[in-house]
């Protein structure tokens, strides 16, 4: 989990976006394999004022899921009215 206060969900995306580019270019050595690397981000934002951490959590989650489910190695979002 990472948490950017004082992001709006453009800017979460952005920076999401970027975690899984740099990720793409990264592989892993084992052995005598080498492994590429990806990386499925779920983002979504929370009104403090209005929800419980809960909400954030399972919109995160649900958007998590989403981008697995849409083929992996990409970026989802969950807005508040989501």
């Amino acid at each position: 989990m990472v948490i950017l206060p004082h992001t709006d969900l453009k800017g979460a995306y952005k920076a999401a976006q970027r975690v899984c580019q740099a990720m793409q270019q990264e592989t892993l050595q084992i052995a005598d394999k080498t492994l590429n690397v990806t990386v499925s981000i779920g983002v979504a934002t929370y009104d403090p004022k209005d929800e419980k951490i809960d909400d954030i959590l399972k919109r995160a989650d649900s958007a998590l899921f989403k981008a697995k489910k849409n083929g992996r190695n990409q970026v989802a979002i969950m807005d508040t009215d989501q």
